[in-house]
Protein backbone atom coordinates (compact mmCIF):
# COMPACT_ATOMS: atom_id res chain seq x y z
CA UNK A 1 0.00 0.00 0.00
CA UNK A 2 1.16 3.53 -0.73
CA UNK A 3 1.77 5.36 2.52
CA UNK A 4 2.09 9.09 3.12
CA UNK A 5 4.61 10.33 5.67
CA UNK A 6 3.37 13.15 7.86
CA UNK A 7 6.03 15.19 9.64
CA UNK A 8 5.12 16.53 13.09
CA UNK A 9 7.34 19.59 12.81
CA UNK A 10 5.03 22.29 14.20
CA UNK A 11 4.64 23.04 17.91
CA UNK A 12 1.44 24.67 19.15
CA UNK A 13 2.73 24.62 22.74
CA UNK A 14 6.34 25.79 22.92
CA UNK A 15 7.82 29.20 22.04
CA UNK A 16 10.67 29.32 19.53
CA UNK A 17 13.49 29.53 22.13
CA UNK A 18 12.28 26.31 23.79
CA UNK A 19 11.91 24.54 20.44
CA UNK A 20 15.53 25.40 19.59
CA UNK A 21 16.82 23.99 22.88
CA UNK A 22 14.85 20.77 22.37
CA UNK A 23 16.12 20.06 18.86
CA UNK A 24 19.70 21.23 19.42
CA UNK A 25 20.96 17.97 20.96
CA UNK A 26 20.69 16.05 17.69
CA UNK A 27 23.53 15.82 15.17
CA UNK A 28 20.90 16.39 12.48
CA UNK A 29 18.26 18.41 14.34
CA UNK A 30 14.67 17.45 13.49
CA UNK A 31 12.44 20.11 12.05
CA UNK A 32 10.51 21.87 14.79
CA UNK A 33 9.19 25.40 14.65
CA UNK A 34 6.80 27.29 16.89
CA UNK A 35 3.45 28.27 15.50
CA UNK A 36 2.76 30.70 18.35
CA UNK A 37 4.10 34.21 18.83
CA UNK A 38 4.20 34.00 22.64
CA UNK A 39 7.70 34.83 23.96
CA UNK A 40 9.48 32.14 25.93
CA UNK A 41 12.10 32.23 28.65
CA UNK A 42 14.96 29.76 29.20
CA UNK A 43 17.23 30.05 32.24
CA UNK A 44 20.27 27.97 33.21
CA UNK A 45 21.66 27.91 36.76
CA UNK A 46 24.57 26.16 38.43
CA UNK A 47 24.44 25.43 42.18
CA UNK A 48 27.21 24.53 44.59
CA UNK A 49 25.58 21.27 45.80
CA UNK A 50 22.43 19.21 45.45
CA UNK A 51 20.93 20.89 48.52
CA UNK A 52 21.72 24.32 47.07
CA UNK A 53 20.15 23.26 43.78
CA UNK A 54 16.97 22.24 45.60
CA UNK A 55 16.96 25.59 47.42
CA UNK A 56 17.30 27.48 44.14
CA UNK A 57 14.42 25.54 42.59
CA UNK A 58 12.35 26.33 45.67
CA UNK A 59 13.03 30.04 45.22
CA UNK A 60 12.26 29.88 41.49
CA UNK A 61 8.96 28.11 42.11
CA UNK A 62 8.00 30.64 44.79
CA UNK A 63 8.71 33.51 42.34
CA UNK A 64 6.64 31.78 39.65
CA UNK A 65 3.72 31.46 42.06
CA UNK A 66 4.07 35.11 43.06
CA UNK A 67 4.01 35.98 39.36
CA UNK A 68 0.58 34.43 38.98
CA UNK A 69 1.36 30.91 37.72
CA UNK A 70 -0.88 28.42 39.59
CA UNK A 71 0.65 25.42 41.36
CA UNK A 72 -0.70 22.75 38.94
CA UNK A 73 0.95 24.65 36.07
CA UNK A 74 4.43 24.21 37.60
CA UNK A 75 6.51 21.03 37.28
CA UNK A 76 9.96 19.94 38.44
CA UNK A 77 11.32 17.15 36.23
CA UNK A 78 14.12 14.77 37.24
CA UNK A 79 15.76 11.98 35.27
CA UNK A 80 15.94 9.78 38.39
CA UNK A 81 13.57 10.27 41.32
CA UNK A 82 16.17 10.16 44.08
CA UNK A 83 17.80 11.89 45.78
CA UNK A 84 16.94 15.32 44.37
CA UNK A 85 13.16 14.86 44.19
CA UNK A 86 12.96 14.43 47.96
CA UNK A 87 15.19 17.48 48.58
CA UNK A 88 13.07 19.64 46.27
CA UNK A 89 9.88 18.40 47.91
CA UNK A 90 11.24 19.37 51.32
CA UNK A 91 12.23 22.83 50.09
CA UNK A 92 8.80 23.47 48.61
CA UNK A 93 6.92 22.27 51.66
CA UNK A 94 9.13 24.42 53.90
CA UNK A 95 7.88 27.41 51.91
CA UNK A 96 4.25 26.37 52.39
CA UNK A 97 3.90 25.21 48.77
CA UNK A 98 1.68 22.18 48.13
CA UNK A 99 3.44 19.30 46.35
CA UNK A 100 2.09 16.47 44.21
CA UNK A 101 5.11 14.21 43.97
CA UNK A 102 4.02 11.74 41.31
CA UNK A 103 5.98 9.49 38.99
CA UNK A 104 9.05 7.50 39.99
CA UNK A 105 7.75 6.86 43.51
CA UNK A 106 7.80 3.42 45.05
CA UNK A 107 5.29 1.87 47.39
CA UNK A 108 7.84 2.21 50.21
CA UNK A 109 8.04 5.99 49.72
CA UNK A 110 4.68 6.32 51.50
CA UNK A 111 5.05 7.04 55.25
CA UNK A 112 2.20 4.74 56.23
CA UNK A 113 3.68 1.85 54.26
CA UNK A 114 7.13 2.68 55.63
CA UNK A 115 5.82 2.36 59.20
CA UNK A 116 4.38 -1.11 58.49
CA UNK A 117 7.55 -2.23 56.74
CA UNK A 118 9.66 -0.95 59.67
CA UNK A 119 7.73 -3.29 61.99
CA UNK A 120 8.23 -6.27 59.65
CA UNK A 121 11.97 -5.56 59.52
CA UNK A 122 12.02 -5.78 63.32
CA UNK A 123 10.38 -9.21 63.20
CA UNK A 124 12.97 -10.34 60.65
CA UNK A 125 15.96 -9.02 62.66
CA UNK A 126 14.82 -8.79 66.29
CA UNK A 127 18.38 -8.81 67.69
CA UNK A 128 19.36 -5.73 65.66
CA UNK A 129 18.87 -2.64 67.82
CA UNK A 130 18.99 -0.25 64.84
CA UNK A 131 15.74 -1.61 63.37
CA UNK A 132 13.95 -1.04 66.67
CA UNK A 133 15.29 2.52 66.81
CA UNK A 134 13.91 3.12 63.35
CA UNK A 135 10.51 1.71 64.27
CA UNK A 136 10.07 3.58 67.55
CA UNK A 137 11.44 6.78 66.05
CA UNK A 138 8.99 6.72 63.14
CA UNK A 139 6.90 9.91 62.93
CA UNK A 140 3.68 7.87 62.78
CA UNK A 141 3.75 7.31 66.57
CA UNK A 142 4.77 10.78 67.73
CA UNK A 143 7.18 9.51 70.41
CA UNK A 144 9.31 12.36 71.75
CA UNK A 145 12.94 11.86 70.67
CA UNK A 146 14.64 12.63 74.01
CA UNK A 147 12.86 10.01 76.19
CA UNK A 148 13.18 7.53 73.33
CA UNK A 149 16.93 8.06 73.17
CA UNK A 150 17.30 7.74 76.95
CA UNK A 151 15.26 4.52 76.95
CA UNK A 152 17.39 2.97 74.20
CA UNK A 153 20.63 4.05 75.87
CA UNK A 154 19.51 2.45 79.14
CA UNK A 155 18.23 -0.86 77.74
CA UNK A 156 18.37 -1.36 73.98
CA UNK A 157 15.90 -4.11 72.95
CA UNK A 158 17.24 -7.24 71.29
CA UNK A 159 14.02 -9.23 71.02
CA UNK A 160 10.34 -8.62 70.36
CA UNK A 161 9.45 -9.17 74.02
CA UNK A 162 12.08 -6.66 75.19
CA UNK A 163 10.81 -4.15 72.62
CA UNK A 164 7.24 -4.55 73.85
CA UNK A 165 8.32 -4.00 77.44
CA UNK A 166 10.29 -0.91 76.38
CA UNK A 167 7.21 0.44 74.57
CA UNK A 168 5.11 0.02 77.71
CA UNK A 169 7.72 1.90 79.82
CA UNK A 170 7.87 4.91 77.51
CA UNK A 171 5.96 8.05 78.36
CA UNK A 172 2.70 8.24 76.36
CA UNK A 173 3.48 9.60 72.88
CA UNK A 174 1.41 12.25 71.17
CA UNK A 175 -0.74 10.02 68.96
CA UNK A 176 -0.49 6.29 69.71
CA UNK A 177 -0.22 5.05 73.29
CA UNK A 178 2.73 2.88 74.27
CA UNK A 179 0.39 0.06 75.28
CA UNK A 180 -1.33 0.21 71.87
CA UNK A 181 2.00 0.00 70.03
CA UNK A 182 3.12 -2.96 72.17
CA UNK A 183 -0.22 -4.73 71.56
CA UNK A 184 0.15 -4.19 67.80
CA UNK A 185 3.62 -5.77 67.86
CA UNK A 186 2.41 -8.81 69.81
CA UNK A 187 -0.61 -9.33 67.56
CA UNK A 188 1.46 -9.05 64.35
CA UNK A 189 4.13 -11.41 65.71
CA UNK A 190 1.55 -14.21 65.99
CA UNK A 191 0.94 -14.10 62.25
CA UNK A 192 4.63 -13.55 61.44
CA UNK A 193 5.70 -16.66 63.36
CA UNK A 194 2.95 -18.64 61.61
CA UNK A 195 4.47 -17.76 58.20
CA UNK A 196 1.79 -15.25 57.25
CA UNK A 197 3.63 -11.94 56.61
CA UNK A 198 0.66 -10.36 54.80
CA UNK A 199 -1.63 -10.96 57.78
CA UNK A 200 1.12 -9.72 60.10
CA UNK A 201 1.30 -6.46 58.14
CA UNK A 202 -2.51 -6.11 58.20
CA UNK A 203 -2.69 -6.73 61.95
CA UNK A 204 0.04 -4.22 62.77
CA UNK A 205 -1.45 -1.56 60.48
CA UNK A 206 -4.89 -1.93 62.03
CA UNK A 207 -3.95 -2.10 65.73
CA UNK A 208 -1.28 0.62 65.55
CA UNK A 209 -3.71 2.87 63.62
CA UNK A 210 -1.14 3.54 60.91
CA UNK A 211 -3.65 5.17 58.61
CA UNK A 212 -4.69 7.59 61.34
CA UNK A 213 -1.30 9.27 60.96
CA UNK A 214 -2.01 10.28 57.36
CA UNK A 215 -5.70 11.04 57.93
CA UNK A 216 -4.58 14.01 60.02
CA UNK A 217 -2.89 15.43 56.90
CA UNK A 218 -6.15 15.45 54.93
CA UNK A 219 -8.57 13.20 53.12
CA UNK A 220 -6.59 13.12 49.87
CA UNK A 221 -3.40 11.96 51.61
CA UNK A 222 -5.37 9.30 53.48
CA UNK A 223 -6.90 8.00 50.26
CA UNK A 224 -3.50 7.86 48.56
CA UNK A 225 -1.88 6.06 51.50
CA UNK A 226 -4.72 3.54 51.76
CA UNK A 227 -4.23 2.66 48.08
CA UNK A 228 -0.51 2.27 48.60
CA UNK A 229 -0.98 0.09 51.67
CA UNK A 230 -3.15 -2.13 49.48
CA UNK A 231 -0.44 -2.16 46.77
CA UNK A 232 2.16 -3.08 49.40
CA UNK A 233 0.07 -5.98 50.74
CA UNK A 234 -0.64 -7.21 47.19
CA UNK A 235 3.07 -7.09 46.36
CA UNK A 236 3.96 -9.00 49.51
CA UNK A 237 1.34 -11.63 48.63
CA UNK A 238 2.71 -11.88 45.08
CA UNK A 239 6.23 -12.57 46.38
CA UNK A 240 4.86 -15.22 48.75
CA UNK A 241 2.92 -16.93 45.96
CA UNK A 242 5.89 -16.90 43.56
CA UNK A 243 8.18 -18.46 46.18
CA UNK A 244 5.57 -21.13 46.88
CA UNK A 245 5.18 -21.82 43.16
CA UNK A 246 8.94 -22.26 42.80
CA UNK A 247 9.01 -24.67 45.76
CA UNK A 248 11.08 -22.19 47.78
CA UNK A 249 10.62 -21.29 51.40
CA UNK A 250 7.59 -19.05 51.85
CA UNK A 251 8.53 -18.14 55.41
CA UNK A 252 7.88 -14.58 56.53
CA UNK A 253 11.54 -13.50 56.61
CA UNK A 254 12.28 -14.94 53.16
CA UNK A 255 9.22 -13.24 51.63
CA UNK A 256 10.13 -9.87 53.15
CA UNK A 257 13.76 -10.16 52.02
CA UNK A 258 12.71 -10.90 48.43
CA UNK A 259 10.22 -8.02 48.47
CA UNK A 260 12.85 -5.55 49.68
CA UNK A 261 15.32 -6.81 47.07
CA UNK A 262 12.91 -6.08 44.22
CA UNK A 263 11.07 -3.13 45.80
CA UNK A 264 12.28 -0.79 43.03
CA UNK A 265 9.89 -2.61 40.68
CA UNK A 266 6.83 -1.97 42.84
CA UNK A 267 5.50 1.45 41.78
CA UNK A 268 3.42 3.53 44.15
CA UNK A 269 0.41 3.49 41.87
CA UNK A 270 -0.86 5.46 38.90
CA UNK A 271 -2.75 8.33 40.49
CA UNK A 272 -3.99 10.79 37.90
CA UNK A 273 -1.73 13.83 37.80
CA UNK A 274 -4.52 16.26 37.00
CA UNK A 275 -6.43 15.14 40.12
CA UNK A 276 -3.61 16.12 42.49
CA UNK A 277 -3.22 19.66 43.86
CA UNK A 278 0.16 21.32 44.16
CA UNK A 279 3.40 21.67 42.22
CA UNK A 280 4.26 18.48 40.33
CA UNK A 281 7.54 16.64 40.93
CA UNK A 282 7.87 14.06 38.16
CA UNK A 283 10.37 11.87 36.40
CA UNK A 284 10.76 12.73 32.73
CA UNK A 285 9.11 9.44 31.78
CA UNK A 286 6.05 10.26 33.91
CA UNK A 287 5.78 13.73 32.33
CA UNK A 288 5.18 12.44 28.79
CA UNK A 289 2.02 13.90 27.30
CA UNK A 290 1.76 16.68 29.91
CA UNK A 291 2.37 20.42 29.63
CA UNK A 292 3.01 23.21 32.13
CA UNK A 293 3.51 26.98 32.10
CA UNK A 294 6.76 26.68 34.09
CA UNK A 295 9.08 23.67 34.01
CA UNK A 296 12.32 23.13 35.93
CA UNK A 297 14.61 20.37 34.65
CA UNK A 298 16.74 19.47 37.66
CA UNK A 299 19.93 17.45 38.09
CA UNK A 300 21.07 18.05 34.49
CA UNK A 301 24.52 16.49 34.93
CA UNK A 302 26.46 14.07 32.79
CA UNK A 303 25.94 10.52 33.96
CA UNK A 304 22.33 11.10 34.99
CA UNK A 305 20.96 13.17 32.10
CA UNK A 306 22.08 11.72 29.80
CA UNK A 307 22.55 8.53 31.75
CA UNK A 308 25.71 6.51 31.26
CA UNK A 309 25.31 3.60 28.87
CA UNK A 310 26.12 0.30 30.58
CA UNK A 311 26.77 -2.32 27.95
CA UNK A 312 26.32 -6.04 28.54
CA UNK A 313 29.90 -7.29 28.97
CA UNK A 314 28.85 -10.83 28.01
CA UNK A 315 27.62 -9.86 24.54
CA UNK A 316 29.23 -7.89 21.75
CA UNK A 317 27.37 -5.52 19.43
CA UNK A 318 27.62 -8.16 16.66
CA UNK A 319 26.11 -10.86 18.91
CA UNK A 320 23.21 -8.59 19.90
CA UNK A 321 22.61 -7.80 16.22
CA UNK A 322 22.70 -11.51 15.32
CA UNK A 323 20.21 -12.33 18.06
CA UNK A 324 17.86 -9.61 16.82
CA UNK A 325 18.08 -11.08 13.35
CA UNK A 326 16.61 -14.25 14.84
CA UNK A 327 13.83 -12.30 16.54
CA UNK A 328 15.38 -12.17 20.04
CA UNK A 329 15.89 -8.77 21.69
CA UNK A 330 18.80 -8.90 24.15
CA UNK A 331 18.98 -5.24 25.17
CA UNK A 332 19.79 -1.73 24.02
CA UNK A 333 22.82 -0.93 21.91
CA UNK A 334 25.03 2.12 22.50
CA UNK A 335 23.70 4.12 19.54
CA UNK A 336 20.12 3.36 20.55
CA UNK A 337 20.79 4.43 24.14
CA UNK A 338 22.11 7.81 22.99
CA UNK A 339 19.03 8.33 20.81
CA UNK A 340 16.74 7.44 23.71
CA UNK A 341 18.45 9.95 26.01
CA UNK A 342 18.14 12.66 23.37
CA UNK A 343 14.47 11.84 22.96
CA UNK A 344 13.95 12.11 26.72
CA UNK A 345 15.64 15.52 26.73
CA UNK A 346 13.33 16.53 23.89
CA UNK A 347 10.34 15.37 25.95
CA UNK A 348 11.53 17.20 29.08
CA UNK A 349 12.18 20.52 27.35
CA UNK A 350 8.97 20.54 25.32
CA UNK A 351 6.78 20.18 28.43
CA UNK A 352 7.21 23.95 28.95
CA UNK A 353 4.66 26.37 27.48
CA UNK A 354 6.21 29.62 28.73
CA UNK A 355 9.21 29.33 31.05
CA UNK A 356 11.96 26.74 31.36
CA UNK A 357 14.65 26.46 34.04
CA UNK A 358 17.57 24.01 33.76
CA UNK A 359 19.69 23.43 36.88
CA UNK A 360 22.67 21.36 37.90
CA UNK A 361 25.07 21.18 40.83
CA UNK A 362 28.86 21.13 41.07
CA UNK A 363 28.98 18.32 43.64
CA UNK A 364 26.93 15.25 44.52
CA UNK A 365 25.70 14.42 48.04
CA UNK A 366 29.02 12.73 48.83
CA UNK A 367 31.01 15.76 47.63
CA UNK A 368 32.21 14.20 44.38
CA UNK A 369 32.46 16.69 41.48
CA UNK A 370 29.88 16.73 38.67
CA UNK A 371 29.85 18.14 35.16
CA UNK A 372 26.88 19.84 33.51
CA UNK A 373 24.94 17.80 30.99
CA UNK A 374 26.31 17.77 27.46
CA UNK A 375 22.75 18.57 26.36
CA UNK A 376 23.10 22.09 27.81
CA UNK A 377 24.42 24.47 25.13
CA UNK A 378 28.14 25.23 25.42
CA UNK A 379 27.62 28.98 25.65
CA UNK A 380 25.17 28.53 28.56
CA UNK A 381 27.64 26.30 30.41
CA UNK A 382 30.47 28.75 29.80
CA UNK A 383 28.44 31.72 30.99
CA UNK A 384 27.46 29.94 34.21
CA UNK A 385 31.09 28.96 34.90
CA UNK A 386 32.06 32.62 34.81
CA UNK A 387 29.62 33.52 37.58
CA UNK A 388 29.54 32.28 41.20
CA UNK A 389 27.50 29.13 41.78
CA UNK A 390 24.31 29.50 43.78
CA UNK A 391 24.60 28.76 47.50
CA UNK A 392 21.41 28.59 49.51
CA UNK A 393 21.20 30.60 52.73
CA UNK A 394 21.38 28.86 56.09
CA UNK A 395 18.05 29.92 57.60
CA UNK A 396 16.77 29.02 61.04
CA UNK A 397 13.17 27.81 60.91
CA UNK A 398 11.35 27.48 64.22
CA UNK A 399 9.45 24.26 64.89
CA UNK A 400 5.74 24.78 64.09
CA UNK A 401 4.60 23.69 67.57
CA UNK A 402 6.59 26.40 69.40
CA UNK A 403 4.49 29.00 71.17
CA UNK A 404 4.34 32.42 69.56
CA UNK A 405 6.25 33.93 72.50
CA UNK A 406 9.28 31.71 71.92
CA UNK A 407 11.00 33.97 69.45
CA UNK A 408 14.20 32.46 67.93
CA UNK A 409 17.34 34.27 69.09
CA UNK A 410 20.99 33.96 68.15
CA UNK A 411 23.06 31.68 70.38
CA UNK A 412 26.81 31.23 70.75
CA UNK A 413 27.90 27.63 70.45
CA UNK A 414 30.03 26.37 73.35
CA UNK A 415 32.58 24.85 70.98
CA UNK A 416 33.55 24.73 67.32
CA UNK A 417 31.47 22.32 65.22
CA UNK A 418 32.71 19.96 62.52
CA UNK A 419 31.42 19.25 59.05
CA UNK A 420 29.29 16.29 60.18
CA UNK A 421 27.42 18.53 62.65
CA UNK A 422 26.89 21.11 59.92
CA UNK A 423 25.43 18.36 57.73
CA UNK A 424 23.13 17.39 60.63
CA UNK A 425 21.99 21.01 60.88
CA UNK A 426 21.09 21.02 57.19
CA UNK A 427 19.26 17.69 57.40
CA UNK A 428 17.42 18.02 60.73
CA UNK A 429 17.61 21.05 63.03
CA UNK A 430 15.95 19.21 65.90
CA UNK A 431 18.50 16.39 65.78
CA UNK A 432 21.28 18.98 65.75
CA UNK A 433 19.99 20.58 68.95
CA UNK A 434 19.54 17.28 70.74
CA UNK A 435 22.96 15.91 69.74
CA UNK A 436 25.07 19.08 69.65
CA UNK A 437 23.62 21.28 72.37
CA UNK A 438 21.51 19.25 74.80
CA UNK A 439 23.79 16.20 74.46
Amino acid sequence: LAMTTLSLDESFRCPAVICELARGVWAKPPELHASIDRPGEVTFRRAASLRDEAAYIGEAVAKALAGGIPEPEIAVLVRSAEPLARLVERELRARGIAVARLGGERVLDDLAVDAICAALRCFAEPAETSVWRRLFGHPAWGIAPLPLRLAFDAAPPRSIDEACRLAERLAPPARVSSAQLAAALRSARTFWDAGEPVQAARAFAAEADVLGFVIAAGERDAQRSSRRITSFLDALADVRDVRSGLKLSAGSAAVLEDFLTCSESWPAGAEAVDAEPGVRILTVHAAKGLEFDFVAIADAVDGRFPQIFRSDVLLSEAEIAAARGCGVDLGTRAAEHTAEERSLWYVAVTRAKRKLLVTWSETDLDGSPQRPSRFIPVDARTLELRSPSFTGPLIYAAAPELAAGQTPVAARLPRAIGTSQIATWLDCRRKFYYAGLLR
